[in-house]
């Protein structure tokens, strides 16, 4: 994406990409909080775990100034007409783009950011002539037929996530020149220290392999031809040891956004010294009064309110 004030991306350009990005961003942060919640057993479930609370903020998210279904066709369509050219010259060559960055380049280097950006680009070509042909082939108009449909939704995805590693391997090239980012006060910039820059390397790292290696991705890239297993057993081996690498850094990660905990609600990911799920959510759940050892002394209480019920 442009930096703030940087007027020379076309406003088609930026619409598009916005849209596509809306949609996979909300989508993916629902289904984030989500896997959380579960990670948490039942007390991932409890309204004092503040996941619950979370969940259904952002759940909202995901329909509010359009939803995935409204937002990636209209992405899916201007990339169409982006590509156009290349579409054309791609079918009258009778050349294909999806191998042109070799299928096994991942394999050598899965973490490459060249390699991974490769990669994603010949899946959004590869599902753009998909598109293409399949509404040539489809008896209904385009904007109706359902098989086109589908394709345009993992069009635009494809696009969202090679512009989301994209513009985040530029910006941690940039950390990595040394370039200055913007300071707390308002003005003001600083220079991250090399530790720092690892850490955004390390993220940049995991970024781009989740982007290949999950269901829908690494399903497209192996249909199209674009890697080759053996590229793919490399890329989600390289995920499982850039999770290992990020993992010392999770907690610091969190806590660099500098939540309260008055504005986490207890919850499981906000605390500094990480001991949410003992010290916060099972020290809550033996603060209910049902989970009194003592427990006999409420039932008067509870007999009264029974016998009053109507229920």
């Amino acid at each position: 994406m442009p930096a703030p004030g940087d007027a020379s991306v076309p406003l088609a350009t930026l619409h598009a990409e916005s849209s596509g990005l809306k949609a996979w961003l909300t989508q993916r942060a629902a289904d984030g909080i989500e896997a959380l919640r579960k990670l948490c057993g039942g007390h991932g479930y409890s309204a004092s775990s503040g996941l619950p609370e979370l969940s259904a903020n952002f759940l909202a998210l995901a329909t509010l100034e359009g939803t995935q279904h409204v937002l990636e066709p209209q992405a899916a369509r201007f990339i169409l007409k982006e590509l156009e050219e290349e579409l054309k010259e791609e079918l009258s060559g009778g050349g294909d783009g999806a191998k042109a960055c070799g299928r096994d380049a991942l394999a050598a280097s899965p973490a490459c950011p060249v390699a991974q950006l490769a990669a994603l680009t010949a899946r959004v070509h590869a599902l753009a002539r998909a598109v293409t042909a399949a509404a040539a082939a489809a008896a209904a108009p385009p904007a109706v037929d359902g098989a086109v449909e589908v394709l345009l939704g993992r069009l635009s995805r494809a696009r969202a996530e090679l512009v989301l590693l994209r513009d985040m391997a530029a910006a941690v090239d940039a950390l990595g020149r040394g370039e200055r980012v913007p300071g707390k006060r308002p003005g003001s910039s600083a220079r991250l220290g090399t530790g720092e820059v690892a850490c955004f390397q390390s993220l940049r790292d995991l970024l781009g392999l989740f982007l290949l290696t999950h269901g829908e991705s690494m399903a497209e890239l192996l249909a199209f031809e674009v890697v080759s297993p053996a590229a793919a057993l490399a890329c989600d081996a390289a995920l499982l040891a850039a999770c290992a690498d990020v993992k010392p850094s999770v907690v610091a990660l969190v806590d660099a956004w500098a939540f309260s905990d008055a504005a986490l609600g207890h919850s499981a990911i906000g605390c500094f010294h990480a001991d949410d799920y003992a010290r916060r959510l099972a020290g809550r759940a033996a603060m209910e009064p049902l989970n009194d050892p003592a427990f006999d002394k409420h039932l008067p209480h509870i007999r009264r309110l029974t016998h009053r019920s109507k229920l």
